[in-house]
């Protein structure tokens, strides 16, 4: 396998166009406040980016450039690319600050937009003695619901992430990113992040930065995180049978992990055959919303789809034309099972199964 002597420039030149000029060229309407970060994807065609396990650097909320990114590749956790981690890690916290300010101040509705242009809407039915609680206790709860609340809302826009992508979406208008929507590595890398920043923002010691860099690095040597020349072995070992990279519009990727949870409430990771013996994957639940009762809470999410790519997706819930918002919950795995269907039509019956 060919390795370019310069795989920092040149990933990071081939991944920056991915973002670079959104609003310059695609007009998209983004969030003010949080960034997309720089990502990997398989068939790039200057060359992946395989970071040492111990030179990751410091997590930097809502920044990136300072950081090593790039994929690396664990025993149990197979690939897990590290730039989807922290994203939706920053998503986690992000989403965190808007859901308690607004718990706090006891508003039923409230609304945000994440770096994708649509826009959630979450209604919120307090506990019955909401009112009665002092606004230190009131506070002391917005705390604790907040940070569960947000582990969902940031799995769910990673999900809404990579469906759009599948219909096309483009963070820069000539470059739609369906060659990367649902990589084998995605959905379980994005899990990884909701989860540790939600240990983050509960370690009252260290601040998010500091907390979250050291739970990234605890994380993956506990999935046994492997050299830089074992992740690029994998890599190798999978080319030309799970992914082809003639060229950016010609890429192939004849395997998708469409794993969100859905069914069993897992996400369970890909490993690579041969690479390490012995192993087992280390399946992580998915956030959901049975919190809520336990404190008192219910929670209607529900969004409004604003990508072009929303008409297709809109049709598959209601057919008729008729519809305009998705309810996540109950709307997603429908749009997964379609997105299932048209994979194996074009890739065949196996495009799901990790085998060689």
């Amino acid at each position: 396998m060919l390795v370019s002597p310069f795989p920092d420039f040149n990933t990071r030149f081939c991944l920056f166009l991915l973002i670079a000029v959104v609003p310059a060229i695609t007009g998209c309407k983004t969030s003010p406040k949080l960034n997309q970060r720089v990502g990997a994807f398989f068939g790039c065609p200057l060359g992946m980016e395989f970071p040492e396990p111990d030179e990751l650097g410091r997590h930097q909320f809502n920044s990136g450039w300072s950081e090593q990114n790039g994929m690396v590749y664990t025993c149990r956790g197979g690939f897990i690319d590290i730039a989807h981690l922290r994203e939706a890690a920053d998503r986690t916290r992000y989403l965190r600050e808007i859901a308690r300010q607004n718990l706090v101040e006891s508003r039923p509705v409230f609304s945000f937009q994440m770096i994708e242009p649509s826009i959630y809407t979450i209604s919120v039915q307090y506990p019955k003695h909401w009112g009665n609680l002092s606004p230190e206790q009131q506070k002391l709860i917005a705390e604790t619901v907040s940070i569960r609340l947000s582990q969902y809302l940031a799995h769910t826009s990673t999900v809404w992430h990579e469906i759009v992508t599948w219909f096309g979406f483009a963070s820069v208008a000539f470059l739609p990113e369906h060659p990367s929507s649902f990589s084998w590595e995605d959905t379980y890398s994005d899990l990884l992040g909701t989860r540790l920043a939600a240990q983050a923002m509960e370690d009252s010691q260290q601040d998010f930065d500091t907390a979250l860099t050291e739970l990234i690095n605890r994380q993956l040597q506990e999935l046994c995180i492997q050299s830089a020349a074992a992740a690029e072995l994998a890599e190798h070992t999978v080319k030309e049978k799970w992914f082809r990279n003639d060229f950016y519009f010609l890429i192939r990727m004849n395997k998708r992990n469409f794993d969100t949870g859905e069914d069993d409430g897992l996400i369970t990771p890909w490993l690579i055959p041969g690479i390490c013996t012995e192993t087992e994957p280390q399946s992580y639940p998915v956030p959901d919303l049975t919190f809520a009762s336990q404190w008192g809470f219910a929670f209607k999410v529900e969004m409004k789809p604003s990508e072009k790519e929303r008409i297709p997706i809109l049709a598959i819930i209601f057919p008729d034309g008729n519809g305009t918002h998705l309810q996540p919950e109950s709307d997603f795995p429908t749009i997964m099972h379609y997105i299932e269907d048209q994979a194996r039509r074009k890739y065949g019956p196996e495009v799901d199964v990790p085998r060689l």
